[in-house]
């Protein structure tokens, strides 16, 4: 699949049956976080997203992963809508037996301690979406970014530049103020997904 079939087939994911549990992520944040993966994750890679929810932007992480032989890391406590959002979520993995996937469902700084811990981070991250606790995106900064390989993708969503979580300021204070940080995309039109390349 390319990208705008990878796009597009999320998309249907949504026209389960599943009352409360609605995309997250339109069609262009889909296609263009699908193709920040494509044109980064390298055969055997490693693909890490902190705050899955319901599985909209990570059902085209797994399809990236599937072609790029990739392993998927996934990270949500469910605490928002949290049974109806994981029932959805799990129903999406069973359609990856063949993909290298774990779920994790703790909070960030658990997950990381005991990936830390079994090593698993140490190949280095290639692409980590971070869409988890918006009021706390500093720390899963601090303890995520690290493990991002130098040229590696940090994808963030809801960079808005107002009052309504820290992520823009996150944005300003972490990302923008290091030197060398690439923005590749940043779509102000539609829920400020940000696509960044480490230096």
């Amino acid at each position: 699949m390319n990208v705008d079939e990878i796009a597009n087939w999320s998309e249907s994911v949504w026209s389960l049956n599943h009352s409360g549990v609605g995309p997250t992520y339109t069609f262009n944040e889909r296609q263009r976080l699908t193709a920040a993966a494509m044109d980064n994750v390298p055969e055997h890679g490693l693909i890490v997203e902190v705050g899955v929810y319901a599985g909209s932007s990570l059902s085209c992480l797994l399809q990236v992963a599937r072609q790029k032989k990739a392993t998927v890391y996934a990270v949500d406590p469910f605490v928002y809508n949290g049974a109806e959002a994981e029932s959805h979520l799990r129903e999406l993995l069973c359609q990856f037996p063949d993909v290298n996937w774990r779920l994790y469902p703790t909070n960030s700084d658990t997950a990381c301690q005991y990936l830390e811990g079994a090593r698993a981070l140490d190949p280095g991250i290639d692409l980590i979406h971070i869409d988890g606790d918006h009021f706390d995106v500093a720390k899963d900064c601090t303890l995520w970014l690290g493990h991002l390989k130098r040229g590696g993708i940090a994808a963030f969503h809801d960079c808005i530049p107002d009052q309504r979580s820290n992520i823009y300021q996150v944005y300003l204070d972490v990302i923008k103020h290091t030197e060398g940080w690439k923005v590749l995309s940043w779509a102000k039109d539609e829920n400020c997904q940000i696509i960044l390349r480490k230096p």
